[in-house]
């Protein structure tokens, strides 16, 4: 039993955004039913894969977005198919649906027709540009999202001028931001249909949820009137990753007592007391020398050594760490932030594990993953419970509703 065993939800969800936002739910005890196509999530399709061997039960990607769920395959082109899933939704708390909204208003699972069927269901919508506005209808990548919402424009952060070419964030970052906010929003709903008696429309945009995270950029327009620019400010330098033996450590003396600090440490050497490096505006006008110099002194070193002697001078350095670190991390391993969960597929698949930790009376365990589902896996387990038996089963098969 988890936190949410007693929320029943109901996701038409595809890739990244949607099936984040009920997975999230799920892992805290959410019973939450995955509604794919006959042929599957697209994501099924996506890699990584053990061996690299493309297979529709093994992708690292669906295995991580789908735990705790069950899955059931429904044709919503059929009428037979849609039926099922109406009658799912009839029993249902939440809807997480990330499809275009053309293709759900054509099948009659758009918000306003859904919202007169089932007056107390709570809808959460992902989509890139919102469910309203003049983009509603445009569909949108990664790496177009992350234009769209402004975030392109400060990447790399320390830019050598203007001219040089943004570089994309890793991962599908604003389709996880976008499904955590769907999340959040959801429970936010769920709990104001017990005052209000009525479900209502949790509308997340992509571009938005990138946006949202800008606060620097946002207020320096907002405040100044300046768009803020990845070109090099270099203030409180060093603020950038240095070089070391075996990778990068970010270097960070924004005050100017740890640039004093971090002079002590490196044993004040000559060039440090050059009136070019003065201060931090002179280190940053003349940034290009003085990195050269910094990086001089943290090529000697590795990550562990600079970091031990950071620690001791009380000052924020941080190395850059690989994922086969972050595997090996002491902090993360104490904390089980990295878990495998076994799939009959899969095998052993180490993933995410949970992203808070609940200190309450029963908290120890309401947060726990239990394998992606299997293509079609639970259609008789579900099917079942809305009164269907096995031979319906098989007939509803044949249809090609499932």
């Amino acid at each position: 039993m988890g936190l949410l065993s007693d929320l029943r939800v109901v996701e038409w969800g595809r890739l990244v955004s949607g099936p984040y936002c009920a997975k999230l739910l799920a892992d805290l005890g959410a019973d939450v039913i995955k509604v794919e196509p006959p042929a599957g999530d697209p994501c099924r399709l996506e890699p990584p894969f053990p061996g690299d061997v493309p297979h529709p039960e093994r992708s690292g990607l669906f295995q991580y977005l789908n735990t705790s769920k069950r899955g059931i395959t429904l044709d919503l082109e059929t009428a037979a198919g849609r039926g099922l899933l109406h009658q799912l939704l009839a029993q249902a708390d939440l809807l997480v649906e990330n499809q275009p909204r053309r293709l759900a208003r054509r099948l009659g699972l758009d918000e306003p027709q859904l919202r007169r069927r089932y007056p107390g269901l709570v809808v959460a919508s992902v989509s890139p540009f919102g469910r309203t506005g003049p983009y509603r209808d445009f569909q949108g990548t990664d790496l177009t999202l992350w234009a769209a919402g402004g975030f392109s424009h400060l990447t790399p952060r320390f830019a050598a001028d203007a001219a040089v070419a943004p570089l994309k964030v890793g991962g599908r970052q604003p389709e996880y931001l976008a499904g955590a906010n769907a999340a959040a929003g959801a429970l936010c709903a769920l709990l104001a249909r017990r005052a209000l008696g009525r479900g209502q429309q949790v509308d997340v945009s992509e571009q938005e949820s990138v946006a949202s995270v800008l606060h620097g950029a946002v207020t320096k327009w907002s405040y100044q009137g300046q768009v803020a620019s990845r070109v090099a400010q270099h203030m409180g330098a060093p603020n950038e990753a240095h070089l070391c033996k075996d990778g990068y450590m970010h270097l960070q003396c924004t005050e100017e007592h740890q640039w004093h600090r971090f002079v002590e440490l490196m044993g004040t050497p000559e060039w440090s007391q050059l009136p070019v490096f003065a201060t931090t505006h002179d280190r940053g006008e003349n940034y290009d020398a003085f990195s050269l110099m910094v990086e001089d002194w943290s090529q000697r070193y590795t990550k562990q050594e600079i970091l031990d002697q950071a620690a001791a001078a009380r000052l924020p350095f941080a190395p850059l760490q690989t994922m086969a670190e972050v595997f090996q991390d002491p902090q993360v391993r104490y904390r089980e932030a990295i878990v495998a969960v076994e799939h009959p597929e899969a095998g052993p698949v180490p993933m995410p594990g949970a992203p808070y930790k609940l200190s309450g009376e029963g908290a120890g365990s309401p947060w726990a993953l239990r394998p992606a589902p299997r293509l079609g896996e639970h259609n008789l387990e579900v099917l079942e419970r809305l009164g269907y038996s096995r031979a319906d089963c098989v007939r509803l098969r044949q249809m090609g509703a499932i």
